[in-house]
């Protein structure tokens, strides 16, 4: 009976033992897919501000053509007007690459 008992007891304990691998297991999972979804989140908002500061420098540039209200320089205005098209030109290949890995993409503001 003694036999019984003990051997009816270990096999409780090796199944408890095994429920115990699987919660740490699962938990395990668990934080690794929330992980994964946070920093889906990020990268998404790294995408629109990626696309923003292109925007932003592209609209900087055309502002420097007319700082303060006064024309500048012929060779100043073309090197403002240079900048500021490579900085569009960027936000729309970075748009276009985007939309390419993610259909759904809107850039955030």
């Amino acid at each position: 009976m003694n036999e019984c008992t003990s051997v009816v007891i270990r096999i409780f304990q090796a199944k408890a033992q095994d429920t115990t691998v699987y919660r740490v297991h699962w938990l395990c999972m668990k934080a690794l897919c929330n992980r994964w979804a946070e920093e889906l989140i990020l990268v998404e908002h790294e995408m629109g501000w990626t696309l923003e500061f292109f925007l932003f420098k592209a609209s900087m540039w055309l502002i420097r053509l007319t700082l303060n209200g006064k024309a500048q320089m012929e060779g100043h205005k073309c090197y403002a007007i240079r900048q500021a098209h490579m900085y569009q030109e960027l936000a729309k290949h970075t748009q276009a690459g985007f939309i390419k890995t993610n259909p759904t993409f809107w850039p955030i503001s």
